[in-house]
């Protein structure tokens, strides 16, 4: 009889279930992925008119039509093999820290992040929390780590942005044609933002964490607590790997420099296919222009784009127009790679999370044996 009364006081518990708030507020998370899905998928009209507005489309027609089939897919792969390539990086450094996906997921995953960050203001900042959000998602791979992957790979890409251009810019001036560019000024400037990734990787191979030590002696919000001991834990676990695997070091760097070589290629061919034959130091001079310009706050470098090609064309006493031109290809191909990452970060985002898929299924399994276990003492 206490057996049944118990019983009945559970299912009139149960009954009052769908009406407890804390319920409700469980039930939401997967309402807002749901819209936050559709609100990357509506970011795609406003980013290409945008774009579009910025940019004409008949000059980009006509840009376009001067180049042949062949020499669109053979732009286009190489493209292709610029992504897997940082994507390469980041995906060894994953797996160097625990976590396990399919490369073709981490294709993916930079994918996405690539194409948040090049419509966000910023110098190319901006995906890394949503890739940071889908590969912990995996059942393989912790938070930490995913925080810790995200962030080295965003160190080495900036460490590889500016020793390159620290070496461009002093091959330029070695050479004596640098003309109107500034190759003195931004030799300097790259040396200094060079310095800075060096020291953190320095800091952090000593066992020296700066940005925990930053955040130990400010005063941080309650609500963002959590983010600052996710950090915390980032540096340590690369603190350590610095330690303990240095060789992991050189196998990134060398894929970085990999990563750079080829985009160094494909700009080449797009000179090439536009008809530009110039030497090695004036290719690099028109190259560094457009590294430069996704390092401005604009999104994806809009309006520094057009602008530094103009101004670095016209230095080595080129055609202003050929600049334009290569502004306008290197433009499309940002879209044909940005556009569907939005698209894939909301196709993401309503996939159901394998994490809490697996964390549910095995509460199911608990409560079916606990009930079996009921079941065989009543």
């Amino acid at each position: 009889m206490r057996r049944t009364h118990e019983r009945s006081e559970e299912e009139e518990h149960a009954s009052k279930l769908p009406n407890d708030p804390g319920i409700v507020s469980r039930a939401r998370p997967g309402f807002v992925k749901f819209r936050l899905a559709w609100l990357f998928w509506l970011l795609v009209i406003p980013a290409l008119w945008w774009a579009l507005r910025e940019v004409p489309l008949p000059q980009i027609v006509d840009t376009l039509a001067s180049l042949r089939g062949w020499q669109l897919l053979a732009l286009a792969a190489v493209n292709v093999g610029v992504l897997a390539i940082f994507s390469l990086r980041w995906w060894f450094i994953l797996r160097v820290m625990g976590g396990r996906i399919p490369f073709s997921r981490a294709v993916g995953y930079h994918l996405i992040g690539f194409g948040v960050s090049y419509f966000t203001v910023g110098p190319q900042v901006g995906g890394e929390p949503l890739q940071v959000l889908l590969v912990s998602r995996n059942p393989s791979v912790t938070l930490p780590a995913a925080v810790s992957s995200v962030f080295l790979d965003k160190v080495f890409e900036l460490l590889t942005n500016f020793t390159f251009l620290m070496v461009g810019s002093l091959l330029i001036l070695a050479s004596g044609a640098t003309g109107n560019w500034p190759g003195g000024v931004w030799w300097v400037v790259a040396a200094a933002l060079l310095a800075l990734p060096l020291l953190y990787l320095l800091a952090l191979s000593r066992g020296k964490f700066p940005i925990t030590a930053l955040m130990a002696h400010s005063k941080i919000p309650a609500w963002l607590l959590r983010a600052a001991k996710l950090i915390g834990q980032s540096e340590e676990q690369i603190s350590t790997l610095l330690r303990t695997r240095p060789a992991v070091i050189l196998v990134t760097a060398a894929i970085s420099a990999g990563g750079w070589l080829a985009m160094f290629v494909e700009y080449a061919l797009m000179l090439r296919f536009l008809g530009q034959s110039i030497n090695l130091v004036q290719l690099m001079t028109a190259f560094l222009a457009s590294q430069l310009a996704f390092l401005t706050p604009m999104p994806g470098g809009l309006g520094a784009l057009e602008a530094g090609q103009v101004l670095a064309f016209s230095s080595i006493g080129a055609a202003a127009a050929v600049g334009l031109s290569a502004s306008l290809v290197m433009r499309v191909r940002d879209l044909v790679f940005g556009l569907p990452g939005l698209v894939l970060a909301g196709n993401e985002l309503r996939r159901p999370d394998a994490r809490a898929a697996q964390s549910a299924g095995t509460e199911s399994t608990i409560n079916s044996f606990e009930k079996n276990i009921i079941g065989l003492e009543e």
